[in-house]
Order: structure tokens, then C-alpha cells, then sequence
């Protein structure tokens, strides 16, 4: 249903997002982010701004993300930035990769560029999944970052030693 969300279904979102539900309320807030993605919704309910502070990190960074999207940019993207706890910082941070990749949403990110920076060469970086990998990422989105310094000189040397223990591969590939 929220992959379909039409205006038609906003009583619906609405009656959701403030259900006790975690898994309501995520799916309502979902069908909010792709109406405010598309444009077709353009004021942000209190209910769904008060969800940034949802306990439950996918719903607080997916309302992040959809509050952006209806001109909360300050507030959801310092949302997406700054997690409750350490260890959910990658879901805010995936979000927000997702909205730099919106050329029109960049403009908004760019205030944050300090702390990306900060995060991508102080947060772990190597693996793909990594907080200060996905940092550099959003980095490159921005053309903050050179595509080539992604993974960075840690992630090359993993991989030239992991390349270099690998079998021979015979046959050879044609």
C-alpha cells in the first residue's frame, strides 16, 4: 500500500504514524516520504515531525528523511546526522546518503559538510557498511570527495592482501 501511497490514503498514513505499532507507524511514515518525495504533500504533520524522536531508529530516520522532503531540512537532516545512540548511526546515515543522492536536496546537506568530513576520516571506513565509509560516500555525492578516496589506503591494502592469498583461478576467464 505506502509503495502505491496516493493523497487518498493520507487519513490512512495519518491514522498510522500515530498508531502504537512500531511497524504501523514505520510503514506510515515510509508513505509520507514518498508523498513528500514526489511533491505531492507539502506541510509536515506534527505527528510525523515528532517521529524523528521515535525510539525506534528506522522509524526516527525514515521521518527524518520524509520531514526533509517537506521542508524541515535543518531538523531532519541534523536528525540523520546526530543518532540517540552510537550504534545506529548507520541508518541515519543511509537515509541520508539516499538524500544526497537528490541533486535537489544537496543544497541542504552542504551546511553538514564539516561533520561528514569529520566523520568520514574519523569513523571507521573500510568496509561498505562502515559509518565513515557511508560518511565518504555522501561526501562523493556532493563532489565534496574524489570517487577514488572512497574506500581510502586501509580498504586498498585489505584488498591487495586478500587478492594476493586467492587461489589461481584455472582455467583462466576468456
Amino acid at each position: 500500500m505506502v509503495g502505491t501511497a496516493t493523497i487518498d490514503l493520507l487519513p490512512v498514513l495519518e491514522e498510522a504514524i500515530t498508531s502504537s505499532l512500531p511497524e504501523m507507524r514505520f510503514w506510515g511514515v515510509v508513505g509520507y516520504a514518498k508523498l513528500a518525495k514526489e511533491k505531492r504533500i507539502r506541510t509536515c504533520p506534527q505527528a510525523l515531525l515528532a517521529l524523528i524522536y521515535d525510539t525506534n531508529p528506522y522509524i526516527a530516520s525514515e521521518a527524518a528523511y520524509a520531514i526533509s522532503y517537506l521542508g524541515r531540512y535543518q531538523k531532519g537532516i541534523t536528525r540523520l546526522l546526530t543518532p540517540t545512540l552510537e550504534k545506529n548511526r548507520k541508518i541515519g546515515y543511509s537515509s541520508l546518503e539516499c538524500l544526497s543522492l537528490d541533486p535537489e536536496m544537496r543544497e541542504y546537506i552542504r551546511p553538514f559538510i564539516p561533520e561528514l568530513k569529520e566523520a568520514a576520516e574519523t569513523l571507521p571506513h573500510v568496509e561498505n557498511e562502515d559509518a565513515g565509509f557511508m560518511a565518504r560516500g555522501i561526501l562523493v555525492n556532493l563532489g565534496e570527495m574524489d570517487i577514488k578516496e572512497l574506500y581510502g589506503a586501509e580498504a586498498y591494502e585489505k584488498g591487495l592482501k586478500l587478492n594476493h592469498t586467492r587461489r589461481a583461478m584455472l582455467p583462466l576467464p576468456n
